[in-house]
């Protein structure tokens, strides 16, 4: 059984509960008993759907941060470029950036060389 054969009133149990709604408040929802509500979430389905549901929504929140981030990285570059933007806040920027740069860079550093382990350890030394 998979999410589409939910029932209508299972999918909206399951849109709620993966956006954190309290299940007394679910059940209300979706005109169930709390014990109708435990047995679907007891359910591995229905508890499968909840988990992708969950899933989803994390996924959404990443990519909205990320495409913030982006602004951000904008404002401040441009507040550091801006003559009129006083010293102390531009150097808190600037280290700031170099600080998220180094980050990045170990944070590159470490995953190729997780990789490179990964391969060693696999013996199959002709992917490096």
């Amino acid at each position: 059984m998979t999410a589409a054969d939910l029932s209508e009133q299972q999918r909206r149990a399951v849109e709620m509960l993966a956006a954190g709604t309290e299940p007394a408040a679910v059940a209300d929802a979706c005109a169930v008993s709390a014990r109708t509500l435990r047995r679907w979430r007891n359910r591995p389905d229905f508890a499968a759907a909840v988990a992708d549901a969950v899933s989803g929504t994390f996924r959404d929140a990443r990519s909205a941060v990320l495409a913030a981030s982006v602004a951000a990285a904008d404002v401040a570059r441009a507040l550091m470029l801006d003559g009129h933007t006083p010293a102390p806040t531009r150097a808190r920027l600037a280290l700031g950036v170099l600080d998220l740069a180094d980050r990045f860079a170990r944070d590159d550093l470490a995953a190729r060389l997780d990789r490179l382990e990964a391969i060693w350890d696999s013996n199959d030394l002709r992917a490096v």
